[in-house]
């Protein structure tokens, strides 16, 4: 059986930790049991990748697929709008957002590319609701097609870094 485990939630549990991910999983392969590999969650993750907040969702007027959402990313002071195809939005949701700049794997396959403002069907978008395997995380998080990210519970914070 394979155990996945957050360092920062070793941490909460244990305050005083200070040793590396690399130190603790050193010691526990020596004491209890065989730590396979360390993998930073953070590697690969392009830091235009920020955690948003829906506010509030409407239909697209020219798409029964896509929604128009309104993001709080405390980037820059403002909501952003974007335009979104993803099933499972909800208003209050955590979410990743690419910004523009960021890199992205559309629907999880092919080259990375650069994301920059754009206009989907006569609507303005400023970034992108990502999905796991978008940006590198479908390993830790598996959906299922057209399922964005939900980081709600997770104890991510508006604003910050995904990684």
């Amino acid at each position: 059986m394979n155990l996945l485990v957050s360092y920062n939630w070793l941490k909460e549990y244990l305050p005083g930790l200070k040793a590396s991910p690399e130190e603790v999983a050193e010691k526990l392969s020596l004491h209890a049991f065989s730590v396979e590999r360390v993998r930073r969650m953070d590697e690969g993750l392009d830091p235009h990748i920020v955690v948003g907040r829906i506010e509030k969702i409407e239909p697209h007027p020219k798409a029964d697929k896509l929604r128009i959402t309104r993001i709080a990313t405390d980037v820059d002071g403002s909501p952003r709008m974007i335009v979104c195809g993803g099933s499972n939005l909800y208003e209050g949701q955590l979410v990743a957002v690419a910004l523009p700049g960021a890199k992205v794997r559309w629907h999880g396959e092919g080259e990375p590319v650069e994301l920059k403002p754009a206009e989907i069907r006569g609507v303005k978008s400023e970034g992108m609701i990502c999905a796991a395997n978008e940006i590198g995380l479908y390993e830790m998080f598996p959906h299922k097609e057209r399922e964005i990210l939900d980081l709600t519970g997770t104890g991510a914070k508006v604003g910050m870094p995904v990684a």
